[in-house]
């Protein structure tokens, strides 16, 4: 994406989000979204523009989360890593 992004979690089960600076780099940035601050879990999450990201539900549940793009998004500025 070329615009920073901010993920907001809302309910569900929690959501592991992955972003780094190439699509297969291992040491990327990993943090979980969710309602359980003590288990380390936070609500919200932001990721610079120009990051590969990943991202999956940790539970039971669908997770519902809010992603804000600003500036706003464009489909020409998405690209879809298939691997």
């Amino acid at each position: 994406m070329a615009s920073d992004e901010l993920w907001l979690w809302h309910s569900g089960s929690p959501l592991t989000l992955v972003h780094a600076a190439q699509p297969d780099d291992a040491d990327g940035v990993r943090g979980v979204l969710g309602p359980d601050h003590a288990a380390g879990q936070s609500l919200w999450a932001a990721v610079p523009a120009g990051r590969w990201q990943s991202a999956e539900a940790e539970g039971p549940l669908p997770a519902l989360l809010t992603c804000v793009v600003a500036p706003g998004f464009t489909w020409s500025d998405f690209t879809l890593h298939r691997g």
